[in-house]
């Protein structure tokens, strides 16, 4: 029931904070590295019900006719899983991802709905901001989540 309260609580943040930032022009994929930390710092299972359960929230809200984010954010709990597994704790090497993963969130959206220069400055943006704010949030995901007594490691331990 912790990690229910714990994925909900988060992803309806991010999905609130991403459409408010999206209404300003700003197009930060916010759920997607919450999704991405979630599996980093719980479970890949816990991810994929955020992924598929608030990308389809997204989606709704930006009017979507097809679910991109609740197809697309689910597969983002195996990289974060395997960056888990692999212990890959640098907040360097976790950058990556960050750099990536609006590229995988946003790109799809760009390209079937709009076809103008500007939005590949939105691309970049959102990748630029991506590279700080996704170490910020798995480093903050892992931090609350093991105090929380929530992780990967506690649920290893109780079983």
């Amino acid at each position: 029931m912790n990690r229910l309260a714990f994925v909900t609580v988060g992803s309806i943040a991010c999905v609130t904070i991403e459409s408010l930032l999206r209404e300003i022009g700003l197009a930060t994929p916010l759920l997607a590295f919450y999704v991405f930390a979630v599996a980093y710092a719980v479970s890949r299972g816990w991810a994929v019900f955020s992924g598929c359960l608030f990308g389809a929230s997204l989606d709704f809200l930006f009017g979507h006719a097809f679910p991109f984010s609740a197809i697309l954010l689910p597969l983002l709990a195996f990289p974060g899983e395997w960056f888990r597994v692999r212990h890959m704790d640098s907040l360097l090497v976790q950058s990556l991802p960050g750099l990536l993963i609006p590229l995988y969130a946003v790109l799809p959206r760009l390209i079937l709905f709009f076809s103008s220069l500007e939005n590949f400055s939105i691309l970049i943006l959102s990748c630029a901001s991506g590279i700080v704010l996704l170490p910020l949030i798995v480093f903050a995901t892992e931090r609350l989540a093991r105090w929380l007594r929530l992780d990967a490691e506690a649920e290893g331990a109780s079983a």
